[in-house]
């Protein structure tokens, strides 16, 4: 509204152009209107609340308001001459804020805003001054590099030369620092140590300038990374029947768990959730002498998991037990016993007549848990030490405690008595007993008998004797005797026979039949005839007798054949016949045997083998194994120097002694002794016994060799009794002294010393006769030594 003398114009812009010139329509309240049209222009426009808005190292923003839209600049300078002018802004505004830049740090600059509204109107603001900010130090571009579990690199710049540090800690309030690194640079790096792994830190990168001004970089966080998580030193222990102990290490603290099973796909699991690098894991119920399949495994607190891979482990055998042992049956040559065992094994008997044993019998071979075995062959009325053995199919044995019986007696009784092949002046008189016995027969014209038959040699049950020097026509008296293992003794009722008045011409009677030396492939059959005839026997299994046979056209009254390749654990028949040289056969009754079960168990080892010089030779004594089908002992022998033994004879198996005149006087020997059963199993050997042949209570004196050439051996040993020092002496044969060799003491019972065939001043002796004497204090010894050059 524009008032002009004594009218009102209205007028409403209707343009402005960027000048801020403004075109008006006018309509007056009166009309017509004046002629003339009067405009009151405004004054300049008002500055108000002129101020330093912000001021920086190298800036600062100068703020002020205006009563009306009006342009900005700023003039300023150093003093309020001012000398610089920001760029005009032509853009109108009430509320101005002008940025003056670049500048000088820490300096006071003077300055007054400008303004001009849209008719041109300017207003200029009063001097004013601002002071610009120090120059901060300035924190940029932070990086981190070379992450690993226990470290960071903490990389920057700054905007002026600062030294350097990094604060870092779990939460941002932070709480540790690193050292600080002195040196003033703008590129700066520093790494930071003695992290945790797996853990998120907070940090900041720090510096001061060399005015000591600080920089600090906003707030970062990082997480360190898990370290490689290892599973090394897998192993299994403290294995037992049920139970297995895995263990394992782990390179950092990790969970434990273990896969099992019979094969790869496991099934089973154990183990914990603890965090450890020191694992165990036990396994439970499991079953004996089983292999197992296993797998170990380990978690960390990242959540990396590895394993061992597939592994093995075979679980422990429960220990065989023998229980229910128990003696099932005894007899006078027989004792049963039986057992049961954990689990399937075989069955072995230990028997002998003390705890040494000595004597195995096998049962079954086949595995069971039931057992029965029947130790066969005993004396009766002998107490017997008894032992089971089992061993499974994984060699795992058990052995019983000892168990001691002792075989029953027979009742021994003498039965179907009878003579046979009668003649003028001899008969064969057979008979049975219930046990094996020694039998005779006494006989004679009377009841007073008069003569006897021989002993027979072996216990049997079968028996004949051969009466002889009987008188023809006449009637004879006889009776049986018998006595057996057990000391029972039994005799017979009497009988009677009557011999023929005269023998028929060419008459032949059989007596003495006997099997002797059975084996489980052998047995020996002899017999003996009135005269000389030739041999024949009929054997098999049945009583015909007819299977096999066998002839020996020689003539002879002893006769003798051995039975091969039979059947162990069998019973055979055999028949004998002689023919003379007038063609009269005469054959036997039927006789029977059994051989013994196939032997594969060596006699027990002799017993106390003992040495000692015998004459010029040397004396071996032992104690034998006992065993019914012990055959013969093996004498073997080596002397000093020799590497290897060698057999020196084969003694029958009941002999116990052997006296070796083979021996060489004053040589050392050493001698063991092997015995060897009816089946060719041999013993293990005994002990080896050392002795010097000869060397027995009177001084002895050895030289080798002998004629001498350049040395010999002089060997000696000192009288039983006698004083251990000696003195050994040469002399010539006119009993002159030629050299005293050696004087001292006997350590061991035998001394050896050498004469080199030289004299007391060292020259060589001449070739002769010469003689060498060992002196003792209670006597001397003396041997001749013949020199040859």
């Amino acid at each position: 509204e524009v008032t002009c003398e004594d009218s009102v114009l209205y007028f409403e812009p209707v343009v402005a152009d960027e000048l801020g010139i403004m075109e008006f329509d006018v309509e007056g309240r009166y009309d017509p209107l004046p002629s003339t049209v009067c405009i009151q222009i405004p004054a300049p426009p008002n500055i108000i609340e002129q101020h330093t808005c912000s001021a920086s190292d190298s800036s600062a923003a100068i703020c002020w308001q205006t009563d009306r839209l009006a342009t900005s600049q700023v003039n300023y300078g150093l003093t309020d001459a001012y000398g610089s002018s920001t760029p005009d802004d032509s853009g109108l505004w009430m509320t101005h804020e002008v940025l003056i830049a670049p500048l000088n740090a820490e300096t006071t600059y003077h300055y007054h805003a400008i303004s001009v509204d849209a008719f041109g109107n300017q207003t200029v603001s009063a001097d004013a001054t601002f002071t610009t900010q120090p120059t901060q130090p300035r924190i940029s571009d932070v990086s981190v590099s070379d992450v690993t579990t226990t470290s960071i690199t903490v990389a920057w710049t700054t905007n002026r030369a600062c030294n350097s540090w990094v604060e870092f800690g779990s939460t941002d309030a932070y709480g540790s620092s690193t050292p600080v690194e002195p040196e003033l640079v703008t590129a700066h790096e520093i790494t930071v140590d003695g992290l945790s792994p797996y853990s998120i830190y907070h940090f900041r990168a720090c510096g001061t300038d060399e005015e000591g001004r600080s920089a600090v970089s906003e707030d970062h966080q990082i997480t360190t990374p898990a370290p490689d998580l290892l599973l090394y030193d897998v192993a299994v222990a403290d294995t037992t029947a049920n139970t297995a102990t895995i263990v394992w290490r782990t390179t950092n603290p990790a969970t434990s768990k273990v896969l099992y099973g019979l094969d790869e796909g496991y099934g089973g699991t154990a183990g914990g959730w603890d965090l450890t690098t020191e694992h165990a894991v036990t396994l439970v119920g499991l079953e004996p002498n089983t292999l197992y399949h296993f797998l170990a495994s380990s978690k960390d607190y990242a959540g990396t998991e590895t394993d061992s891979g597939d592994r093995t482990f075979s679980s422990e055998m429960v220990a065989l037990e023998i229980v229910n042992l128990i003696v099932e049956d005894v007899s006078d040559a027989t004792i049963t016993l039986s057992w049961e065992t954990s689990r399937p094994s075989d069955a072995v008997v230990q028997f002998g007549e003390d705890e040494t044993y000595g004597s195995p019998v096998s049962g079954d071979p086949g595995p069971s848990i039931d057992h029965t075995v029947i130790v066969s062959h005993l004396e009766p009325c002998t107490t017997y030490h008894l032992r089971a053995v089992s061993c499974d199919t994984l060699d795992y044995s058990a052995r019983s405690s000892d168990v001691t019986q002792t075989t029953t007696r027979p009742d021994l009784a003498i039965a179907e008595v009878a003579v046979v092949d009668t003649s003028a002046t001899s008969a064969i008189a057979t008979w049975l007993t219930t046990s094996p016995s020694l039998c005779w027969v006494e006989y004679g014209p009377t009841t007073s008998y008069g003569f006897a038959s021989e002993v027979s040699a072996h216990p049997l049950t079968e028996h004949a004797a051969f009466l002889a020097d009987l008188a023809p026509k006449t009637v004879y008296h006889f009776r049986v005797h018998a006595t057996d293992a057990c000391g029972q003794y039994v005799v017979s009722d009497d009988r009677t026979f009557a011999t023929p008045s005269q023998d028929e011409p060419g008459s032949l009677t059989i007596f003495g039949i006997v099997a002797t030396n059975v084996g489980p492939t052998f047995a020996e059959i002899c017999w003996q005839t009135s005269g000389n005839a030739s041999s024949t026997i009929s054997y098999g299994r049945t009583e015909a007798c007819d299977e096999f046979s066998e002839e020996d056209p020689e003539f002879t009254d002893n006769h003798c054949f051995v039975l091969i390749g039979l059947v162990p654990n069998t019973r055979y028949y055999y028949r004998v016949s002689s023919e003379d040289a007038s063609h009269i056969v005469v054959e036997s009754h039927t006789y029977s045997f059994r051989t013994p079960e196939y032997d594969t168990v060596p006699p027990a080892t002799p017993g106390d083998l003992r040495a000692s010089p015998y004459g010029s030779g040397a004396r071996l004594v032992w104690q034998t194994g006992g065993e019914y089908d012990l055959e013969r002992h093996l004498i073997h022998r080596r002397s000093s120097g020799e590497a290897d033994f060698t057999t020196v004879t084969s003694l029958r198996g009941s002999q116990s002694s052997y006296v070796d005149d083979s021996a060489v006087e004053g040589w050392t020997y050493e001698y063991f002794v092997s015995a060897v059963d009816m089946a060719g199993n041999e013993s293990a050997p005994t002990e080896v016994v050392s002795v010097t042949a000869g060397l027995d209570a009177g001084g002895k004196l050895w030289i080798y060799p002998n004629p001498v050439c350049d040395e010999a051996a002089i060997t000696f040993s000192a009288p039983s009794g006698a004083s251990s020092r000696y003195a050994v002496s040469i002399y010539d044969a006119r009993g002159r002294l030629v050299r005293s060799v050696a004087r001292g003491e006997i350590s061991s019972g035998i001394g050896t010393v050498h004469w080199d065939a030289r004299d007391r001043t060292g020259r060589p002796v001449g070739s002769g006769i010469y003689f060498c004497v060992v002196a003792f204090p209670s006597e001397s010894v003396h041997a001749k030594i013949m020199v040859v050059h």
